[in-house]
């Protein structure tokens, strides 16, 4: 499971007024278009902060986020949403319940080997063709000082070159609409604008000892978000007959307990 940095949630918990206090909703257009063409259905806000832009998403909404103290926030300006306190690697939420994702600036707080897992979770959870809104800083380093005029020091950031985090999305399952890029005061904000595809995301992480590569999942494998699901396809017997796995067809607990992941050439 990817778990959350644990200091940068403490710094939330701690300091939620003082974050809100010195910030303003400046995606808050951006926010309402999301809303505007998202199709109907539950749409989710990740990492909700102090709930600026969830209301905007339209209802019904999910308000998530890791720290108690931005989902209190959040239902006194959003009283229409539903408060869920999680991580973004274990979203508690069943396949296909989502219609849309905004997540501004929450992703960037993961390490960048954690990322592509969570993203196959958010894909897991999202609806074939609804639409997410990410943010993400550019660059090529990341921890706790890549900001240090930061006036809530000691959260942990990520930053990604552009191709690189462009592989990831596709590897997690989504079909880029628009990249929008923009440079300020805290560096250079890359705007992920994608659809969920119908399609199979990869299972990868920072304890991968053994990459499955797979030709070209079927539409049965995409839709069950298991490669080679099918009963008359001999991986996973094989697999459990060799020790390299021990429960059948999961290949998230294949990653998680036993560093086996899966991706595909197609």
């Amino acid at each position: 499971m990817v778990t959350s940095d644990r200091q940068t949630i403490d710094i939330y918990e701690a300091q939620s007024d003082r974050y809100e206090s010195r910030r303003s909703p400046g995606r808050l257009p951006e926010a309402e278009a999301f809303g505007a063409r998202r199709p109907e259905g539950v749409a989710v806000d990740l990492g909700c902060g102090p709930g600026w832009y969830t209301a905007a998403l339209g209802e019904p909404v999910v308000a998530l986020d890791a720290a108690l103290a931005m989902l209190r926030r959040t239902r006194e300006v959003a009283p229409g949403s539903l408060a869920v306190q999680a991580e973004l690697g274990a979203l508690p939420l069943r396949a296909g319940a989502l219609a849309g994702g905004w997540a501004r600036n929450t992703y960037v707080h993961l390490r960048a080997v954690d990322v592509p897992l969570a993203l196959h979770d958010l894909h897991r959870a999202l609806a074939p063709g609804a639409p997410i809104e990410a943010t993400f800083f550019e660059g090529d380093q990341e921890g706790r000082e890549v900001f240090p005029a930061d006036d809530l020091p000691g959260r942990w950031f990520s930053t990604w070159p552009r191709h690189r985090l462009l592989d990831v999305l596709v590897g997690a399952g989504f079909d880029l609409t628009e990249l929008d890029v923009r440079s300020g005061d805290d560096g250079t904000v890359l705007t992920v604008r994608a659809d969920r595809a119908r399609t199979l995301a990869d299972t990868v992480g920072p304890d991968v000892r053994l990459l499955v590569c797979g030709l070209n999942p079927s539409i049965r494998a995409a839709d069950a978000d298991i490669g080679f699901v099918t009963p008359g396809n001999r991986f996973w017997p094989a697999a459990l007959a060799a020790g390299i796995v021990t429960r059948d067809r999961d290949p998230r607990h294949a990653m998680a307990a036993h560093g086996v992941g899966m991706t595909d050439l197609v």
